[in-house]
């Protein structure tokens, strides 16, 4: 028979014992063995080693899991070991790694992996989402489409927006329907009918809000909407003569006669320049109130009178010389009058002129006479007794009066002394001092000098030396 191969391994067999056999086959055989089959070894032995390639090493020989291990002749590969689990980012990689999954591992699903070209169209039922998991920020604008809605929506989830007009049915929302906790705002167009206001429901809260210091008020004459009023400092509300409600001061017409007693007015800060007609009744004025800085200014040498008859004050000028008189007309200024002067009433002393002494009495050593002139002039003569006693005596120089002796009030002798006769005189000083040291620098000791400047330093006198002014 003929040598042939088999067909698993492709190594020689022979049909009959008389096939021949050579040693060329039989080393072919042991190389696709070799090449073809798998062995185990049971320890992990060094690499590299070509007789070890597709040997294969289980790293366990008890119970406890192990690491299968495959050898290609150069280094061991682990076949069976376990690696780290990594999320699924959405990237595609064939991968590096030699490690293999548990058969129960997991992967995670990174965020924003989902997009929604992941998503078949139909594919997410209502048991694919989770309670609470579509958020809004999950769906794209638009994506939720009217066939993408169920037909068992609850329209509790409708928690914003608006449901437009087009929506609702006509009479669809019937009384039944509202709710207790409706919001006002939802009404945006119409008006509320006064029927369904209740009474005093309307608070000061629900008034639209006015400008600071303002009012709202009907402020035409006829009846209307109300306007808003705003209040400047100072004023009040109130109508004036054109009828119209408005803020400004009180006018005169606001005030009811009488109406501004004195207790209404201001203790103190009061303008008097406001009194500008009518007169301040007399009893209104405090005794000693007017002074004199509250008359007007009058003129030079002028006084404020009534010459006449009972009425205003005149202002009457005095002229030189004159005195405010009257005598039988009116007061005015005039020259004092003799029949303004009272008898007895100039005593002697004053400053007059003419015959205005009546009689003169002597006294002792002392005569008098009068007499009267045809044009009424009285002349008066007055005499005095001559005393004896010593003559008058001239001063000489030096001579003063030591005693008097007097006779009823006059000076009948007197004594004198001539003091030239008891004190130096100038001359006399001066000749005693000049024969002491004189006042030549060359005398010796202390220097006795006199004059009638002032002392002076630099003289050239020693210190200690004495000066005589005199005058």
């Amino acid at each position: 028979m003929a040598v042939t191969n088999t067909g698993r391994f492709a190594i020689y067999e022979w049909g009959s014992s008389a096939d021949p056999f050579t040693r060329d086959q039989m080393t072919e055989s042991h190389q696709v063995l070799k090449a073809r089959a798998a062995g185990f070894v049971t320890t992990e032995e060094s690499q590299p080693d070509s007789d070890l390639n597709g040997y294969f090493y289980y790293t366990s020989t008890d119970s406890s899991a192990g690491i299968l291990k495959y050898s290609n002749g150069i280094d061991w590969f682990n076949i069976n070991e376990s690696g780290t689990v990594v999320s699924l980012d959405g990237t595609t990689s064939d991968g590096t790694g030699t490690t293999f999954a548990l058969a129960n591992h997991k992967h995670a699903l990174d965020n924003s992996i989902v997009t929604t070209a992941k998503i078949n169209n139909l594919a997410v039922t209502e048991g694919k989402i989770a309670a609470g998991a579509v958020t809004e920020g999950k769906i794209g604008a638009a994506a939720v489409t009217n066939a993408k809605l169920g037909s068992d929506l609850d329209a509790s989830k409708l928690t914003a927006g608006t449901l437009p007009v087009a929506r609702i049915a006509s009479g669809a929302i019937t009384n039944v329907k509202l709710g207790t906790d409706l919001d006002a705002s939802k009404l945006t167009a119409g008006t509320l009918p006064a029927a369904r206001i209740g009474a005093n429901d309307i608070t000061l809260a629900k008034i639209e809000q006015v400008a600071a210091h303002g009012v709202l008020a009907r402020v035409d004459s006829s009846t209307g909407d109300l306007s808003e009023l705003t209040a400047s400092t100072n004023q009040v509300l109130g109508r004036g003569a054109s009828g119209n409600l408005t803020f400004a001061q009180v006018s005169t017409g606001q005030i009811a006669s009488n109406a501004v007693t004195n207790a209404k007015l201001a203790s103190t800060g009061l303008d008097a320049s406001k009194l500008t007609t009518g007169t301040l009744d007399a009893a209104l004025i405090s005794d000693g109130a007017v002074t004199n800085a509250k008359l007007t200014d009058m003129g030079a040498n002028t006084v404020k009178i009534r010459q006449s008859s009972s009425g205003v004050p005149q202002n009457v000028e005095i002229g030189t010389n004159s005195v405010l008189g009257r005598t039988t007309g009116a007061l005015q200024s005039m020259q004092v009058q003799t029949n303004m002067i009272a008898n007895d009433a100039v005593t002697l002393g004053t400053k007059t002129n003419g015959n205005y002494v009546e009689s003169v009495t002597g006294g002792s050593n002392v005569t008098a006479s009068t007499s009267t002139d045809g044009d009424g002039t009285r002349t008066v003569t007055l005499g005095h007794t001559a005393h004896s006693g010593s003559s008058g005596t001239g001063s000489a120089t030096g001579t003063v009066v030591t005693g008097l002796t007097l006779n009823n009030g006059h000076v009948n002798s007197l004594t004198t002394y001539n003091l030239d006769n008891r004190y130096y005189q100038e001359s006399e000083i001066n000749t005693k001092l000049g024969t002491l040291y004189g006042t030549s620098t060359g005398s010796g000791g202390y220097w006795i000098t006199y004059g009638t400047n002032n002392p002076n330093n630099g003289d050239g006198a020693p210190n200690g030396s004495i000066y005589l002014q005199y005058t």
